[in-house]
C-alpha cells in the first residue's frame, strides 16, 4: 500500500464533527448547538447584534455572532451551518452598520462590534 493510499485509509471512517447551525424564518432565529441543545429569538425580541472576535485564531473558532434578546445573549460561531444566511439576513436589518461587519471580519484581537441595535432598545453593559 503506498503512503498516500496508507493516508486516505485513516481518514475513511471518521464522521465529520458535530457543528452548531443556524437558521431563520418570518418568526425569528432559531440555533442549534453541536450538543443538541436549541434557542431561538423571535425578530421582535430582537434588540442587538454584536459579532465578537478573539486574538485565537486561525485553527480555531474566532469570530461569534451575538444576537441580544430579553437580556440573554445567543451566541453562534462562524462556522455553524447557516451562518452566510444569517448574515445575509443581518445585513437588511435597517441601520445595520456594515462598515463594522467589515472591520469584525478583517479583525485578529479580542474586540466586540455593534453592528445593529434597536432604536429605544435598553443600554447594554455589555457593549
Amino acid at each position: 500500500m503506498g503512503l498516500l493510499n496508507w493516508l486516505k485509509s485513516g481518514f475513511r471512517h471518521q464522521p465529520p464533527a458535530p457543528r452548531d447551525t443556524v437558521s431563520f424564518d418570518d418568526q425569528g432565529i432559531r440555533l442549534v448547538g453541536r450538543d443538541g441543545a436549541v434557542g431561538s429569538v423571535d425578530w421582535d425580541d430582537l434588540q442587538a447584534v454584536f459579532i465578537d472576535t478573539t486574538d485565537h485564531g486561525p485553527f480555531v473558532e474566532d469570530v461569534f455572532f451575538v444576537f441580544l434578546a430579553n437580556g440573554l445573549e445567543h451566541v453562534v460561531p462562524q462556522e455553524a451551518v447557516g451562518v452566510s444566511e444569517i448574515a445575509e439576513r443581518m445585513g437588511k436589518l435597517p441601520g445595520f452598520d456594515h462598515d463594522a461587519f467589515c472591520r469584525a471580519m478583517c479583525c485578529t484581537d479580542n474586540n466586540r462590534f455593534v453592528c445593529w441595535k434597536r432604536e429605544n432598545a435598553a443600554a447594554n453593559s455589555a457593549e
